[in-house]
């Protein structure tokens, strides 16, 4: 691919939690469960976005500016974004209200101070070129 030309980004189907009738059995790790909006990343040289599992763009303008400073040129992400309460913990009334909020304009803000997202990632694929 030529210096500086623009490559799309393909969509890569999130996984999604199967129902099973009985837990498996051994030593299992288990995550935390951020409540939030499913999401995928996507970074291309200086190109990033932010879109939900049924194709959406996202708008966090603080995980579009993080997903740029990424230390690789290529990368695809699978996470959760989340809004986090002052203890820290994911609510999803806050994350409501920060969606709600961001779709207003400046005037109609409901409040100066601006919730604090996250994007928790369960899967992260970083494209190396190698030479």
């Amino acid at each position: 691919m030529k210096e500086g030309a623009s490559r799309s980004f393909s969509f890569i189907e999130p996984m999604n939690a199967l129902p099973v009738q009985k837990l498996p059995e051994g030593d299992w790790l288990y995550e935390i469960k951020f409540d939030g909006y499913r999401a995928l990343a996507f970074k291309d040289g200086k190109d990033v976005r932010l879109v939900s599992r049924n194709k959406k763009a996202f708008d966090y303008p603080e995980l579009l500016d993080a997903l740029k400073k990424l230390p690789t040129e290529r990368a695809s992400l699978d996470g959760e974004i989340a809004a986090l309460d002052e203890k820290g913990r994911s609510s999803f009334q806050l994350l409501k209200l920060r969606t709600a909020d961001t779709q207003r304009t400046s005037r109609q803000r409901m409040s100066p101070r601006v919730v604090p997202c996250q994007l928790s990632c369960d899967t992260v694929v970083f494209f190396v070129a190698l030479c």
